[in-house]
């Protein structure tokens, strides 16, 4: 942004740092533990990401957002690549429209720059050949076109008589409607979920805008975090240079791991028993950083997790989004998925236990959308009388009746089968022996 008008006498960088110190201060006042915050001194890059109209003004109906880039940190401090650069992370602190913002308090629109006007420059030889644009505010842009946010919407008056921002909610709605499990949850209107998602919004306190349902899961209470309580076995190599010999090294500090991320792989189609177990022994990500009890740094040659408990149930997520640097654009892996009908957990990765554990499909979310804070969330869930049951609290017919709510599918459906194999999450309940 060219900070020219003369009436836009504050400095752009300025605000930006203003917006920032609003939205970290958000972003940290719910983290318990140091290395969870983000620290204003690791942040890197800042910006606002915007979608305007062909003409530079504002586009009401595109999603703006706030993002930063910034170090990563673990619980032993910066975590390192293999040559000890600092790792870097991109995060969202803000992603909504500019619909949504219901005033001028807002501190986005006062760092946002909206085109004004340009002109042509003359150059030494005196030809027009340097463009210069100029740039006001958002919310001077609202103020001169006598526009307040709280009455700028796009929704048809049938929409406005729904109070409830079912935009906003759609992962909420997505992680409710995959745990249900009684008959009387399957049985809930729309209207009623609507509420429980607003609520699990309020508590969990992620944000304005939509957010990765990945994080929905992992930050709310609706995982019992218990039973996922894990050990890990740290294999670290030989390092001769410092006459370190190779060594073991158990942790016992029962971590919860609510939300398992698996990696794809490279090839067309993954199988889900295959990425699973890469995931237990953690050959898909393996730390750079460890400190052994001496404090040196030790590369890793192998990790394994071991459950302590045996899980009544499973809950795993997908690693379907990528960046190829910290300031790249989000881009969707569509790999499929195969035999995701059940997975097992063998008896190695359970401590205690005398025979691999078989876990059964009962639920996944499929994502429709580039990234996972933008677009749209589908549940499908198997009731209690073993029929699916799909959850799409966006879609309605003609008369504006939401067709595709709680209503039992026929598993030969193609689509079915293809957000199946395509699912962000999967949900998976332990098979009891008759």
């Amino acid at each position: 942004f060219v900070e020219t008008t003369p009436e836009e006498d504050e400095n752009f960088s300025e605000r930006l740092d203003k917006t920032l110190d609003h939205y970290l201060q958000e972003y940290n006042k719910d983290k318990k533990l140091d290395y969870e915050k983000i620290d204003k001194e690791d942040v890197v890059a800042k910006y606002i990401h915007h979608y305007p109209k062909k003409d530079g003004t504002l586009n009401y109906k595109r999603q703006f957002s706030f993002r930063i880039v910034y170090r990563k940190k673990g619980k032993n401090g910066y975590i390192l690549d293999k040559n000890g650069n600092y790792t870097y992370d991109l995060k969202y602190l803000f992603q909504g429209k500019i619909d949504e913002v219901v005033d001028y308090d807002h501190p986005l629109l006062e760092a946002l720059g909206v085109f004004k006007n340009f002109q042509y420059l003359p150059d030494e030889s005196g030809s027009n050949k340097t463009l210069r644009a100029t740039y006001q505010t958002g919310i001077k842009y609202l103020e001169t076109k006598n526009l307040n946010t709280k009455n700028i919407s796009h929704e048809t008056e049938k929409d406005k008589k729904t109070v409830t921002p079912d935009k906003l909610i759609c992962s909420y709605h997505a992680a409710l409607n995959l745990l249900k499990d009684k008959k009387e949850e399957f049985d809930m209107t729309k209207d009623a979920m609507d509420s429980k998602a607003m609520e699990l919004k309020q508590k969990v306190k992620l944000g304005d805008g939509e957010q990765d349902v990945h994080e929905v899961l992992t930050k709310s209470d609706l995982i019992d975090t218990a039973q996922f309580a894990v050990e890990r076995t740290y294999t670290l190599q030989a390092d001769p240079t410092k006459d370190l010999a190779k060594e073991e090294i158990k942790e016992t500090a029962n971590i919860p791991l609510p939300l398992p991320v698996l990696a794809l792989g490279d090839t067309k189609e993954n199988n889900i028993q295959q990425m699973f177990n890469k995931h237990l022994e953690n050959s898909d990500k393996l730390p750079t950083d460890f400190k052994d009890k001496n404090g040196n740094v030790r590369s890793i040659e192998k990790e394994e997790i071991r459950y302590v408990g045996k899980p009544s149930s499973l809950v795993l997520g997908i690693e379907r989004y990528k960046r190829e640097n910290p300031t790249a654009e989000t881009t969707k892996i569509t790999t499929g998925i195969t035999d995701v009908d059940s997975v097992t957990i063998a008896k190695k990765h359970i401590k205690n236990a005398t025979e691999d554990t078989k876990y059964s499909l009962k639920g996944f979310i499929f994502h429709v959308g580039a990234t996972p804070n933008s677009g749209h969330y589908i549940t499908y869930a198997q009731n209690p009388d073993g029929k699916w049951v799909i959850f799409d609290n966006i879609k309605t017919d003609a008369n504006g009746n939401f067709v595709d709510y709680g209503r039992v599918i026929d598993t030969n459906d193609t689509d079915f089968d293809d957000r199946k194999k395509a699912a962000y999450v999967y949900l998976y309940e332990e098979e009891l022996k008759s």
